[in-house]
């Protein structure tokens, strides 16, 4: 690998060229934790100013609203208009993992906009003790919010959770 995962307490978590690195070469990849798709601008498919339907298209009707590929065949949500996807397996990994609980909020969530379908989105994935626990561990944070030191903690020096699990979701002790 061409990256070496380090920390200290001016930087925090970085990462560092180990070899040289070419122009353009890819250096990691990482899937999000949590995605939402925009919505976006409508494209018209008909040039006809006469057309009395809403005949936009927009990403939601472009993309797969889990893996976010684009779309050839869709296979649409058994429960809202709204998701498509681009395989059966996108649909119901979907489904189990935030979907159930988002599929009657279709329409408000598209009223409330992208950031708070992102927030839900990540409740539903990290799952809600989870969330809880960050929330607490970064409000006991705030007495120290003008001590550095205190702010630039190693991620292993979280208090731990009642699971006896400790530092931040996804990341060893040592905070990689």
């Amino acid at each position: 690998s061409s990256l070496t995962l380090n920390f200290d307490m001016e930087r925090g978590r970085h990462l560092v060229a180990s070899q040289d690195i070419l122009p353009g070469q890819n250096l990691l990849k990482e899937e999000a934790f949590v995605s939402v798709l925009c919505p976006g601008e409508g494209f018209l498919l008909h040039d006809s100013s006469e057309t009395a339907w809403d005949t936009r298209v927009t990403n939601a009707d472009l993309y797969c609203h889990r893996c976010l590929k684009e779309l050839l065949a869709s296979v649409p949500c058994h429960g809202c208009s709204y998701a498509k996807y681009c395989s059966q397996n996108c649909a119901d990994v979907a489904w189990e993992q935030y979907h159930r609980a988002e599929c009657s909020l279709g329409a408000l969530l598209l009223t409330l906009g992208v950031f708070c379908h992102v927030a839900l989105r990540t409740v539903l994935l990290a799952g809600f003790a989870e969330v809880s626990r960050m929330v607490e561990w970064s409000h006991d944070g705030d007495k120290d919010l003008h001590n550095s030191e205190a702010r630039c903690e190693h991620p292993s020096e979280a208090p731990a959770t009642r699971t006896g699990t400790r530092g931040l979701p996804g990341c060893n002790d040592s905070g990689q």
